[in-house]
């Protein structure tokens, strides 16, 4: 039975909380924002003497360091374009030094159309061997084509 008590009362004490609430009209934001407006109005007479920049002064302020950052990245993004054609003409050289370094392969092509050119050590026909004999001793056989 208690418990079913404190929870009732709970209960009523919530809607009731919820049942209050505030208005507020423009009359009474209008006394808020005047005080707000004759605040700021002073803070700018102050500026010099608070030692702060006025409004105009940290607008051109910005603007120029605005300036200089855009500037900064220009010089940086070139620098960095310029280490990266740097970069690739360093690999295009050591690339070619590493072709240049290996060993190179020659293809020499045999021509048989010499073959039946004149021998200087037989017939000037097939090339037999010594003296042209079609021997073993002398040289390869004629009927064996090399």
């Amino acid at each position: 039975m208690y418990r079913i008590t404190v929870f009732i009362v709970i209960l009523l004490g919530v809607s009731y909380a919820g049942a209050q609430t505030l208005e507020i009209t423009n009359a009474d934001l209008e006394k808020f924002r005047a005080k707000r407006l004759a605040a700021e109005k002073e803070l700018r007479e102050n500026y010099a003497k608070l030692g702060f920049a006025s409004p105009e002064e940290r607008a051109k302020q910005a603007e120029k360091e605005e300036k200089e950052r855009t500037a900064l990245v220009d010089k940086l993004r070139v620098d960095r374009r310029e280490r990266e054609r740097i970069e690739v003409e360093r690999l295009k050289v050591a690339a070619e030094i590493e072709r240049a370094s290996q060993p190179q392969k020659i293809i020499i092509e045999r021509n048989d159309q010499d073959r039946n050119q004149w021998n200087p050590f037989g017939w000037p026909y097939q090339n037999r061997g010594w003296n042209g004999l079609p021997f073993p001793q002398n040289g390869m056989p004629w009927w064996i084509i090399p």
